[in-house]
């Protein structure tokens, strides 16, 4: 697990535009078409949590879901871990 440094998380925001730097929160909402696709899309992503064993706030508002994610285990900044957490949830929303 690598501390991005702010280049780093600027370069990371312009490659994924969706997420956007919240203190020291990478944070991102979603909009499904109701409140099951969006339990769905919810109960996908616990999976990928668990497997990487990082694990996002989560918040569901019927059919948006907004994720935020920092490293708390380090001083919560922005880490590997939180990238490689934000790769994975956009790839779970290409399928």
């Amino acid at each position: 697990m690598n501390i991005l440094t702010d280049p780093q998380i600027e370069q990371f925001l312009v490659d994924y535009p969706t997420w956007q730097l919240d203190g020291t929160l990478l944070v991102a909402s979603f909009e499904f078409d109701g409140f099951l696709e969006a339990i769905e899309f919810v109960t996908d992503l616990a999976q990928i949590a668990e497997e990487l064993w990082h694990h996002p706030d989560i918040l569901i508002q019927y059919n948006m879901v907004t994720i935020s994610t920092t490293t708390h285990d380090a001083d919560d900044q922005i880490t590997t871990r939180d990238t490689k957490l934000v790769e994975q949830i956009e790839e779970l929303l290409d399928v």
